[in-house]
């Protein structure tokens, strides 16, 4: 059985939070109410795939931290490779767009 909604609340916004609101509403395809409901309702521990996402990204960037240490103690005595050099950035890389893709498992609300 639904639950009759009785209360009625106002909120202030800026318009880049409605804009926000609008947009993300819009791609979960929710209401702005509905929206808002499931976020008050649900925590990221609530979220099992952003819980794993968030396990294997602290996982990814471990095993990327030993590389990254690796290739700093060649810099620091002076013998830092070209291909060295190139792993880093590909590295660095990696690490943004894993922490994007957790970034957007968090920003979609789960009903």
């Amino acid at each position: 059985m639904k639950e009759k909604k009785l209360l009625k609340k106002s909120f202030r916004f800026s318009e880049r939070e409605i804009a926000l609101l609008e947009r993300r509403a819009r791609e979960a395809q929710m209401t702005q109410s509905d929206y808002i409901r499931v976020l008050v309702a649900n925590r990221p521990r609530d979220n099992s795939e952003f819980t794993e996402a968030i396990k294997e990204l602290a996982l990814q960037v471990k095993h990327i931290g030993i590389n990254i240490n690796q290739i700093t103690i060649h810099n620091n005595i002076g013998a830092l490779s070209e291909e060295e050099i190139n792993r880093l950035q590909k590295y660095m890389a990696q690490i943004r767009k894993e922490f994007m893709e957790v970034v957007a498992i968090g920003d979609m609300p789960h009903v």
